[in-house]
């Protein structure tokens, strides 16, 4: 019960347009209160009454200081909310968005899909329950696991892109089968995208509910959809097929930013915990 209070509190007091430092400190004050109140349901429901809902404690916190700068705060928030997914979709639609393949347009398509991602993790507000929530070893284990097929998933890309595909195309060229070449690499990529989608969306709602490391595999699953989308374009445009020169973009910002989240939820693992899991 506590964990969810927390993360539903911390969500309410972001959406009421509270500076971060303030939802940090109101979370902390209201941890040290669970902990000093026992796990009993009776002393759970005297939770309940005493700070009401997470909807209810948050809008008397703001009802008992009211400013001009909390309701602005408020509004960007809102305006942030409706421009992240609109942006990560116009990039998605320029990702699908078949003609010719450039380094400048994925480019393009990296920092509007990228950027909206950052975005996310900055406003999702989950950054004030560092040292407040713990990094379970239940959560590090379903991360390892997700990331060992992460990794797994990125040598058979690269391996495919580099070794297979081209070997492919030449035999197909021996054989005077080149027109399946297309076919073939299409169903690939689908095959190999969706179960991505998947995953991308369960590590996302996992985040919401403050597993920071699911977010690094969030990051990495749209890395890999973009560059195997972007290379199955590539081909697509060639017209010789002699010299396959693709520059894996996507790939190289994925592991770069999941590295610094790691870095920044691994390290805060080391600090001070404030409470228990539920």
């Amino acid at each position: 019960m506590r964990n969810r209070y927390l993360i539903q509190l911390k969500n309410e007091l972001f959406m009421q347009g509270l500076f971060f430092s303030e939802i940090r400190d109101i979370l902390v004050d209201t941890a040290m209160y669970f902990d000093d109140t026992q796990t009993e349901e009776s002393a759970q429901n005297s939770i309940l009454k005493n700070l009401g809902t997470p909807k209810e404690f948050a809008r008397s916190i703001k009802q008992s200081n009211p400013s001009q700068s909390v309701d602005r705060i408020r509004f960007f928030r809102r305006i942030l909310f409706f421009l992240i997914p609109l942006i990560f979709f116009i990039g998605i639609f320029f990702l699908a968005w078949e003609r010719q393949q450039n380094i400048n347009r994925q480019a393009v398509v990296c920092v509007l899909v990228f950027a909206s991602i950052i975005l996310m993790w900055f406003t999702s507000g989950n950054l004030c329950l560092f040292g407040i929530l713990p990094v379970t070893k239940k959560q590090v284990t379903r991360w390892i696991c997700f990331q060992f097929f992460c990794f797994l998933s990125l040598i058979i890309l690269l391996y495919v892109m580099y070794i297979g595909v081209p070997a492919y195309i030449k035999m197909a060229g021996l054989q005077n089968t080149l027109h399946t070449v297309a076919p073939a690499v299409q169903f690939v990529t689908v095959l190999y995208v969706v179960p991505y989608i998947i995953i991308a969306v369960y590590c996302l709602a996992m985040f919401f509910k403050a597993e920071w490391l699911m977010f690094g595999i969030f990051i990495q699953s749209v890395g890999l959809i973009c560059c195997a989308v972007f290379y199955q374009q590539y081909l697509g445009n060639l017209t010789v097929f002699d010299n396959i020169h693709y520059f894996p973009l996507p790939l190289l910002l994925s592991v770069l930013f999941s590295s610094i989240i790691y870095i920044m939820t691994l390290g805060n693992k080391g600090g001070k915990q404030n409470g228990r899991a539920d």
